[in-house]
This record gives structure tokens, C-alpha cells and sequence, in this order.
């Protein structure tokens, strides 16, 4: 019985070892913690003109990491209207960690369905949650591994990036990124490429529905409410790691009306 013992802990040392090494055997043994890394949004985050983070970086994972493409950080919308009918923001976090975090695999956003997912708040009403696009986009421009802002190095680090709204409320520029990550198209749009101001709110476009719903003379303030998560996803060249989502962050919300 011994030898047996002895047997069993050899061949397991054994599969532990290729897995590290990524000898063709898929690892799930780099869970994340939030240990690993620092993310945090700027305070205080309900400005005038601008959200954004206050912090990314990562540390202590640099073997899964040389697997990787990432961290690639994606931003999110919400559109809603006054104060007494704020986003779920809550929700809208544990219903991105039920839909895509889903550990140990991480699931990659690529579709061309922009409505991200979708949220019941305690009045009955549904929100949803949007990727930004670029300009005049119809489908969704920015898909895995490469998001709104993604590293040219894996160690590097982001400090107080910011979303600013233009003077005109058309769109959103990401600035202060440096030059260790990439951003191909700074300026941010909504879902379907169009300005975030219109001449008329009541559009049916589908991001507006929440502010329809809630406020039928228009008379409230309308908010840009915005979020951010950052990916880590395995190159396709390897079966080595697994795909990881860090939790939704919410950054804040910018008034447009």
C-alpha cells in the first residue's frame, strides 16, 4: 500500500510539472486572486466632464502571463436617468461575474450583439449594459484579445487614465494611456457609432429605452453611467492558462442632458 501511495504522488508531481511547463496539457492552476493585481477607479468618481482609473497593474503572474495577450481593458455603458433612478450598478457587477468571469475559464466578449447583458432593478425596470464603438461603426468594432486599451508589454502599468466627454457630448476620448499600451481609436462612441447627444432623446434606439422608460417628458438629467473590467486571454497557439476577466469596476457617471 505504501508503494501504491508512493506511486500515486509521483505521477501527480509529474502532471503538475507539465502543466507548468505547458507540455500540451491545459493549466487552470493560475486562478487569479485579487491579490495579483490593483484596480481601482479614480476618487471621487462623479465628475462634470471625465471618469476614469486610477490604477492598473499587475504583479506575481509574470509565467502565465508570457501565455497571454493582455491585460486588454474594456470599457462599458449604461444609459439612464435622474438620481431616484440610478444604474443597478450592483447588479450589473454580479451579472458580469456570473456571464463572463466564470472561473476557472473566462469567457471572451466577441460578438456582434452590443447589448453586453441585461439587468432588472428593483422598480421592475430593465437596463443594459453597451460596448462603446467607434465613429459610424454599425457592428461591434472592438472584440478579444484586443479591447478599447490593451498593453504592448504584459508587466507595465496604467495610473490615471481618463474618459473625457467632448465639449459637444458626441463621444468620449480615452487620454493619459503612455506608451505601453495601445489605443487605436481614442474616441468612444455608442454601441451603434452615433453620438451620445441627439437633437431628440426619445429615439428608439435601444440604449435610451431605460431613460424612456423611466421619464416620458424628458425633463430629467440623462448620464453616461460607465464601467470598465480588464482580460487576460491565452494565445491561441497555446493550451497553456485559461482565460481571466478581473470583476466589472464601476468608474462613474458624466451628465449629457
Amino acid at each position: 500500500m505504501r508503494n501504491l501511495k508512493q506511486k500515486i504522488l509521483i505521477v501527480s508531481v509529474f502532471f503538475v510539472v507539465l502543466s507548468l511547463t505547458g507540455c500540451g496539457i491545459p493549466s487552470i492552476l493560475y486562478l487569479i486572486s485579487t491579490s495579483d493585481y490593483n484596480f481601482t477607479a479614480i476618487s471621487p468618481y462623479n465628475e462634470s466632464s471625465y471618469v476614469g482609473i486610477s490604477s492598473l497593474s499587475i504583479s506575481s503572474i509574470d509565467e502565465y502571463l508570457e501565455y497571454c495577450y493582455g491585460p486588454s481593458v474594456m470599457f462599458f455603458y449604461s444609459i439612464g436617468g435622474s438620481t431616484e433612478h440610478l444604474v443597478a450598478t450592483s447588479k450589473f457587477v454580479t451579472q458580469f461575474a456570473t456571464q463572463y468571469i466564470n472561473q476557472p475559464y473566462g469567457v471572451a466578449i466577441s460578438t456582434s450583439d452590443n447589448n453586453i447583458m441585461s439587468v432588472t432593478d428593483s422598480d421592475g425596470y430593465t437596463q443594459n449594459l453597451y460596448g462603446f464603438n467607434k465613429l459610424n461603426e454599425s457592428g461591434q468594432y472592438f472584440k478579444a484579445p484586443y479591447y478599447n486599451l490593451y498593453a504592448t508589454t504584459y508587466s507595465e502599468s496604467l495610473n490615471d487614465l481618463k474618459l473625457t466627454i467632448a465639449d459637444d457630448k458626441s463621444h468620449l476620448t480615452i487620454s493619459n494611456f503612455g506608451d505601453k499600451y495601445t489605443c487605436e481609436v481614442p474616441n468612444l462612441y455608442r454601441y451603434n457609432g452615433n453620438a451620445f447627444k441627439t437633437s431628440d432623446y426619445s429615439t428608439i434606439d435601444d440604449d435610451y429605452a431605460f431613460v424612456k422608460n423611466t421619464a416620458g417628458d424628458n425633463s430629467q438629467d440623462i448620464c453616461i453611467y460607465i464601467f470598465a473590467a480588464f482580460s487576460i486571454m491565452k494565445t491561441t497557439e497555446s493550451s497553456f492558462g485559461n482565460n481571466f476577466w478581473s470583476p466589472l469596476l464601476y468608474l462613474g457617471y458624466i451628465k449629457i442632458k
